[in-house]
């Protein structure tokens, strides 16, 4: 990209300052644009601290009824309730009462306000599109249609999968054409047996993430992800381990949990059976839970939760946990306890306490050129000016002339 800055003034008589960025010699300038390494440095460095450590979220909308408009009234109930404002939110591609088109201006909309975003996609099956998210044969039967047909062309599955990929990836190009960075949680919960990503072999399931992910990067431009790699907290001794299906350091940004437990339940425990959180923090990197539900072991919803009570667990027993976001319905943050004590507390990071990402104007990459590799996420860079100062003394000599008669 090359911008051009004229400024004028006078030097020693007339003269121009010239001030331009030249262009970058780079394969992937574009990556510059959009501050995704900003971000992800951000989240780097919450681990450190004493204070302003633990970023809160509040998820937007997927379910029934969840809107951008619902979403943004629970927003407004949060700093109506504690005079703070969340730092960061999300929502799902697959929404059930909104549009991507819808979604991505949500999304573009928050970022803009400041917060960071989540995005997650519960990708229709590829063998039975009629069943959403879910398995074909039900929980606990995933296995039973294999992701590596989805890699091989000649097969519907195959050309339904890729069909939805190239459909999403533009979805993406709008919004890192609008500059926003998006943490991208993609095959969530990839260690349970209820959606169809579920119970695969783990070189199949690990080489779906990596075709994605090179599709996405490589292929697609789209340097405005952070790649989090989210499976389901370990519930039981038969639970397949939270790192079973990692892809691998070079294909993920971000680590983190989706825990759901009881509200009856004394305190968060993520060392059960063979333990979640120990696991994921010796693959060193950012990490956190990306959905969080404090859940009725009734089955119903008398009971609110106080959501200082995660908090102060995370605190003391799981320091390494930077972050934590809300899902939404009964689980969300306004719907239950501590509301006010919970955002004013001097660990959580909120909207204030982001910084200013460092935007520019974008200009589209081409699709299918190739990006940067992975591990190189580019945030803006200030080129140094080159500054042109041309003189121009200009002198103008009058004579007084006597006119003939």
């Amino acid at each position: 990209m090359k911008s051009r800055l004229l400024q004028g003034g006078l030097v020693a008589g007339v003269a121009w300052l010239l001030t331009f960025t030249p262009l970058l010699n780079h394969a992937a300038a574009q990556s510059m644009e959009v501050p995704t390494k900003q971000v992800l440095t951000f989240l780097e460095s919450l681990q450190g601290r004493q204070e302003n450590n633990i970023l809160v979220g509040q998820f937007g909308y997927f379910g029934d009824g969840e809107t951008p408009t619902t979403a943004d009234a629970r927003l407004a109930s949060i700093e109506q309730a504690s005079g703070k404002q969340i730092a960061w939110t999300g929502a799902d591609y697959e929404a059930r009462s909104a549009t991507r088109a819808e979604t991505n201006q949500w999304l573009i909309q928050q970022w803009q306000l400041g917060r960071l975003v989540m995005l997650s996609w519960h990708m229709p099956n590829p063998f039975a599109p009629e069943k959403g998210s879910d398995c074909r044969l039900g929980d606990d039967r995933c296995a039973e249609d294999n992701v590596q047909q989805l890699l091989t062309p000649g097969n519907a599955a195959y050309d339904f999968y890729q069909y939805q990929l190239t459909q999403v990836a533009d979805d993406l190009t709008v919004l890192r054409d609008a500059g926003v960075v998006i943490i991208w949680r993609p095959f969530h919960e990839m260690n349970g047996g209820w959606f169809w990503w579920h119970q695969q072999p783990k070189a199949a399931f690990v080489a779906l993430w990596q075709q994605m992910y090179t599709y996405f990067t490589e292929q697609r431009g789209l340097n405005n992800l952070l790649w989090a790699y989210s499976p389901n907290d370990v519930w039981s001794e038969w639970a397949t381990p939270v790192d079973y299906y990692y892809p691998g350091a070079d294909y993920v940004d971000l680590v983190g949990l989706d825990v759901y437990y009881s509200k009856d339940q004394e305190s968060l425990d993520l060392d059960r059976y063979a333990g979640s959180y120990q696991p994921l923090a010796a693959l060193n990197k950012p990490m956190g839970l990306f959905e969080f539900g404090p859940s009725p072991s009734n089955g119903c919803c008398p009971t609110q939760f106080d959501y200082t009570k995660l908090l102060n667990d995370i605190r003391t027993k799981y320091p390494k946990l930077a972050f934590f976001q809300a899902w939404e319905w009964i689980y969300s943050i306004p719907e239950n306890k501590g509301v006010a004590a919970l955002m004013n507390d001097p660990a959580v990071v909120d909207l204030a306490d982001l910084p200013k990402w460092s935007t520019v104007q974008v200009v589209p990459a081409v699709a299918n050129t190739p990006v940067a590799p992975k591990g190189t996420p580019f945030a803006p860079v200030a080129a140094t000016p080159i500054v042109i100062e041309i003189k121009i003394d200009i002198r103008i000599e009058i004579q007084q002339v006597t006119p003939q008669p």
